[in-house]
């Protein structure tokens, strides 16, 4: 049987951000009930540690138009402390674990 691959007519891009946060399970819960309110998909979510008490929370989202308001309302949150775009459609997950241990 043929293989056929999944059709991306009508779908959004992809976009990454990245959280600096204070405290990762309270950021966790935060930024998945903005996105819930807001309904926009999330696509992928990587939670690593930081510095200290920092953590990092990498999100994958659809990038429907709505994403400058997003990042607005995420870096409002009171964990956040810092949120960064990417331009990738997705981190490699691999080279993002080989660039953590290595630090």
């Amino acid at each position: 049987m043929p293989r056929t691959e999944p059709s991306t007519v009508g779908r959004p891009e992809r976009a990454v951000l990245e959280l600096s946060v204070s405290d990762m399970m309270a950021a966790a819960r935060h930024v998945t009930a903005c996105l819930a309110r807001r309904a926009q998909a999330l696509l992928g979510l990587l939670c690593l540690p930081g510095a200290g008490e920092e953590g990092r929370l990498v999100l994958a989202v659809a990038d429907d138009g709505r994403l400058p308001r997003l990042v607005a309302e995420l870096a409002a949150l009171p964990e956040v402390r810092r949120v960064a775009t990417g331009q990738a459609a997705l981190p490699d997950l691999a080279a993002v674990f080989q660039r953590e241990a290595a630090a």
